[in-house]
């Protein structure tokens, strides 16, 4: 019988684990062929003693991934040996339904490799691999490409019907993931009670002791599930003080709160935010369990704010000095076009759109380092708080990136941190499809910085245009609930010079401008990094696009050029030209034009003046403007220097009025002679005119009333009533004069011009000579001894309208003119003129007496006659 034999054996018996572990993850919930509707993560508590995870959170990276933003806040108490069940999202609807778990969240991880860490609290992790960070509790890095995993071994890779499981049912933590996991059909497992949580704040932005945080940042408050907060919920005290003045923006489910101060802090001092713990209540209705409606404690954490660091290498106004595109102001009641100007850049902000109009920023060596990029998106508040802020969540889900107009890397000087963080807020952003904004456009700002890393300097504006693009999600108009546009296009325009001062007098012809417009859609990007020269275009057809003016500080000669040329190759530039003239005045016209390479140009008129004539030859042209023509009148030209051609530009030739007199025309009045003629002045005017056709607009006026050697009388202008008044004796043809006045202008300026008018007077006589009677010297001829007697015949004639009155005598007799008496066979009278006659003293010895009849015959000059007698007797005795 053999002698028994002992010998020692040693097994080692690793210790179960003293901490919380991930026991069990799958990822592939949802995808095609999956077991499971949901991804899920188990956690599992090996120990001995209850652990109240409050406040924890799971925290998902992808495999090469260094954003640890996926995080879901975790709760409650996991007894000894206890399960913990996380759900969390789906893929599709593929596979069977997670068994009720005691949290429910929104990571979506991959099937089939990535990073997962358990954290002590909800600050969300940084780097590619912080599985050595003080706080995380547990780390899985899964699946060949997995950048980080506990000893820097992966486990192995699961799939849409595979899990990951932690050997020895979660008791078995090495740190060595390769080890400890093994992969097997899904077998979510709870045994954690489903225990009503009270809310608490999973993470927080600023995170607890965050430093280098945005001088203008908000405070992002994540809560566990979807709370409702009261007034005054917050306080934010710095030295600077309060900064409790803020808008408040909350996710649509509740759990994510934004407050955003409307006074920026100060550079490097640290701020401490109080979250009152009665102040926030959870929605849900099942608050039985003490502490299940609020948080456990007020909430407190501090930050500090970033040093200012060192100023940037220009004035603000550097930004726009090529033009502000669409004359932005800053004032809220142009809120569409509303201009913010921020050391880094200068911008045009649309409330309704969400976005910006343009941004416009200056780019040289001196702005740009080697900063490491950190994504500090966040509303601004230099955007009123009566409008809303665009928050940095907005783009979440929607399929489009948060779109750099500025870009991050032109602004990542080192030594300018503030300047590199102002590149993140909203008001920068525009909704970006993707392959837009990681593409093309990006390629496009990588070799505009190679420009500038060899000696240039450029003057740069982009924004966005139209409605609607197509992001990973598809096609979109708004985000946000509408208050962010998403655009069709985004475009861009640089303006290149090299390196120097004034720089608005050093840009001409042959200066480099490279304008692209890009579709917002996927499918664009490739592997070619100059892809972006597919979408060149001109200047000219980007301020088509976006209706606005850009460079518009450079001459618009040089514009012209510059903005028609496409990368460079430019065309000759013309510009609208102005000259003035006064009617019936010729003026010398010079042409001007610009060319990028200098070579002679020829001038084409394309549409000659329609007023007027052009002559002279090539750049010196002479304009005559027709006769009596003023006003505007305009004729287009362009050049080319036998490759290229100009813009058409058009000449506008103002003619200066000058005033002309009016055109008086002859009137014709008349009057009784001795009467008073009165009539209104305008009377005179129904014949005159202002004076060209072109002046009939005017009103004239008589202004007075002259007499002349020809008027025969007295003529005045009283008020609107010219009376003329013929003198006396007279009748016939007589004459006065007006003045006739316009109110015209001559250059703009008022210059009344005058003529004189001719009125034609006929004054009218109608009536006889007022004859006195006659008067005889004698009345009778005594004693009848047959001798002629002289007798005067004294009368009067007056007439008003002759002075002399041409009055003729002619006597007639009783008895035969051979009388008897005597036998005398001379006459027996005789006249001698108008006043005298003489008459014989006989008579008839058988007759009663001899009577002497004398007559008088007045006529004035248009025939009125008048007439009288008187008797002369030869009595037949004297008794």
């Amino acid at each position: 019988m053999n002698a028994p034999v002992t010998q020692a054996v040693n097994i080692a018996v690793t210790p179960p684990p003293d901490h919380i572990v991930i026991s069990q993850i799958y990822g592939g919930g949802g995808n095609f062929g999956a077991t499971y509707k949901n991804d899920y993560v188990q956690l599992h508590n090996p120990t001995n003693s209850s652990v109240d995870i409050s406040g924890w959170s799971l925290q998902y990276a992808s495999a090469a991934g260094s954003s640890w933003t996926n995080n879901q806040p975790l709760g409650g108490v996991i007894g000894p040996n206890e399960y913990y069940l996380i759900a969390l999202a789906s893929g599709g609807s593929t596979g069977l339904d997670l068994p009720a778990a005691n949290i429910s969240g929104s990571i979506n991880m991959s099937a089939t490799t990535g990073k997962i860490a358990l954290v002590r609290n909800g600050v969300p992790r940084s780097g590619i691999c912080p599985k050595d960070d003080a706080d995380v509790v547990d780390f899985v890095g899964y699946g060949t490409s997995a950048t980080c995993a506990e000893g820097n071994l992966n486990a192995p890779a699961p799939s849409n019907t595979a899990a990951l499981f932690r050997k020895n049912n979660g008791n078995t933590d090495s740190n060595n993931n390769a080890a400890d996991f093994t992969t097997g059909s899904p077998n979510p497992l709870r045994t954690t009670p489903i225990q009503e949580l009270g809310p608490w704040v999973a993470s927080t932005g600023p995170i607890f002791n965050g430093t280098k945080v945005p001088h203008d940042d908000s405070i992002t408050v994540d809560f566990s599930e979807p709370v409702d907060v009261d007034a005054n919920w917050y306080n934010i005290s710095c030295p600077s003080g309060l900064h409790n003045d803020a808008t408040v923006a909350h996710s649509s489910d509740f759990k994510e709160y934004v407050i955003t101060p409307n006074v920026n802090f100060n550079f490097s001092e640290q701020c401490t935010v109080t979250i009152f713990k009665n102040t926030i209540h959870d929605q849900d209705l099942d608050d039985s369990a003490p502490n299940t409606d609020r948080l456990a404690a007020d909430y407190v954490w501090s930050f500090t704010i970033v040093d200012a660091g060192q100023p940037a290498p220009y004035a603000p106004s550097v930004h726009l000095t090529m033009g502000n595109p669409t004359n932005a102001i800053s004032d809220v009641t142009t809120p569409n076009n509303y201009l913010m100007e921020k050391p880094t850049y200068a911008l045009s902000y649309n409330r309704d759109k969400g976005t910006p109009n343009w941004v416009s920023w200056h780019l040289d060596s001196s702005w740009y380092g080697s900063l490491a990029r950190v994504d500090t998106f966040r509303p601004d508040p230099a955007v009123s708080p009566n409008w809303y802020r665009v928050q940095a969540s907005d783009f979440f889900t929607t399929g489009f990136d948060r779109g750099h107009m500025c870009p991050n890397a032109d602004r990542d000087n080192e030594n300018r941190i503030p300047i590199n963080q102002e590149t993140y807020l909203m008001s920068n952003m525009v909704p970006q499809a993707p392959d837009n904004n990681q593409g093309p456009w990006a390629n496009l700002e990588n070799y505009l910085r190679t420009l500038t890393a060899a000696g240039t300097e450029i003057y740069i504006v982009s924004g966005p245009a139209g409605v609607g693009g197509t992001g990973s999600s598809g096609f979109m108009t708004t985000l946000a609930n509408g208050h962010v546009t998403v655009p069709a296009y985004t475009w861009k325009a640089a303006l290149v010079l090299a390196k120097g001062d004034n720089d608005v007098s050093r840009v001409n012809a042959a200066t480099r401008t490279i304008a692209v417009i890009m579709p917002n859609t996927q499918g664009i990007r490739t592997n070619d990094s100059s892809d972006w020269q597919n979408y060149l275009t001109t200047v000219d057809a980007v301020e088509a696009l976006c209706n606005c003016e850009l460079f518009s500080n450079v001459p618009e000669i040089i514009q012209n050029s510059i903005e028609a040329g496409i990368n460079g190759v430019n065309p000759p530039g013309v510009a609208n030209e102005s000259a003035s003239t006064r009617e019936d005045m010729s003026v010398p016209v010079t042409l001007n034009a610009v060319s990028p390479n200098n070579n002679p140009v020829t001038y084409v008129i394309d549409a000659p003046p329609s007023h007027g004539t052009l002559s002279g030859a090539d750049s010196n042209r002479t304009y005559t403007p027709a006769p009596d023509f003023n006003g505007t009148d305009t004729f287009m030209f362009h050049v080319t220097d036998g490759t290229r051609s100009s813009n058409t530009a058009t000449v506008t030739l103002t003619v200066l009025e000058v005033n002309d007199p009016p055109v008086p025309s002859a009137d014709a009045k008349s009057v009784e002679a001795g009467s008073v003629l009165t009539f209104p002045a305008g009377d005179l005017l129904t014949n005159d005119t202002p004076g060209p056709a072109n002046e009939s607009t005017q009103t004239i006026t008589v202004t007075s009333a002259g007499s002349g050697p020809d008027t025969h009388g007295t003529v005045s202008l009283a008020g609107t009533q010219i009376t003329y008044t013929p003198e006396t004796p007279f009748s016939g043809p007589a004459s006065f004069t007006y003045r006739v006045c316009d109110n015209g202008y001559t250059a703009g300026l008022s210059d009344p011009q005058c003529a004189t008018g001719t009125v034609k007077m006929t004054v009218v006589d109608t009536t006889p000579p007022a004859l006195s009677n006659l008067t005889p010297s004698a009345t009778q001829l005594w004693p009848p001894n047959h001798k002629m007697v002289n007798v005067s015949v004294d009368y009067a004639a007056p007439d008003l309208g002759d002075p002399a009155p041409v009055c003729l005598l002619t006597i007639g007799s009783n008895e035969p003119i051979n009388g008897t008496g005597d036998g005398d066979t001379a006459p027996d009278w005789d006249v001698i003129d108008a006043h005298h006659v003489r008459l014989r003293a006989e008579r008839a010895e058988n007759g009663p007496g001899r009577i002497y009849t004398i007559t008088a015959t007045c006529a004035d000059r248009s025939g009125n006659a008048a007439q009288k007698s008187s008797s002369v007797s030869v009595p037949k005795s004297q008794r």
